[in-house]
């Protein structure tokens, strides 16, 4: 049933029925929207909360991602600082162990007592100078061991062929209580 008919039962008057009818038609027509128009409306509010839900949760997991970044970012710069920390490390100990080395083939090449070499690598590899496993200026170096530690280097016999091998160097008991007054050993 229509408005009219409803109406049409009280009202006898076709002219006051037609006016009362436009009446209310233009004053319900302001408060009210269509049917079709509020669908429309509704289903694009719910997209729009969907998507909002969808967006703020895709903001939540990229700041826990930028949070994940940084403590990477952050892990990895301390990463790196400890391995620089340990080739630094490394390489003072290669160099040490170089100049050990060195300095022990110098001293065995210049006839320096057997028993008396890793004493004087041991006080000596300090003012030794490495570059690319090689001591720099030897011959200073063990011009400097010799001037302060005479006594421990060992004289050879002439007649030999093998200069500067301890083969045939003897180490007699003269050279022990030598030895044993340089170093204050009993």
């Amino acid at each position: 049933m229509e408005l009219k008919e409803i109406l049409g039962k009280y009202i006898d008057d076709n002219e006051k029925l037609e006016n009362v009818i436009g009446e209310l038609t233009q004053d319900l027509a302001k408060g009210f929207i269509p049917k079709n128009r509020f669908n429309e409306v509704n289903e694009e509010l719910k997209t729009t909360r969907s998507q909002l839900n969808e967006n703020k949760t895709a903001m939540e997991g990229l700041t826990q991602k930028a949070n994940s970044v940084e403590e990477y970012e952050t892990r990895l710069a301390e990463l790196q600082t400890k391995n620089t920390e340990i080739e630094e490390k490394a390489n003072k100990q290669i160099s040490s162990i170089t100049k050990k080395t060195q300095l022990k083939e110098l001293l065995l090449l210049n006839n320096a007592h057997k028993d008396a070499i890793e004493l004087l690598v041991d006080k000596y590899s300090d003012i030794a100078e490495v570059t690319d496993g090689k001591l720099i200026e030897p011959d200073k170096l063990l011009e400097t061991i010799k001037k302060e530690k005479a006594g421990l280097f060992i004289e050879t016999k002439n007649d030999s062929d093998d200069k500067g091998s301890h083969k045939d160097a003897e180490t007699t008991k003269d050279d022990n209580e030598r030895l044993r007054k340089l170093f204050n050993l009993k």
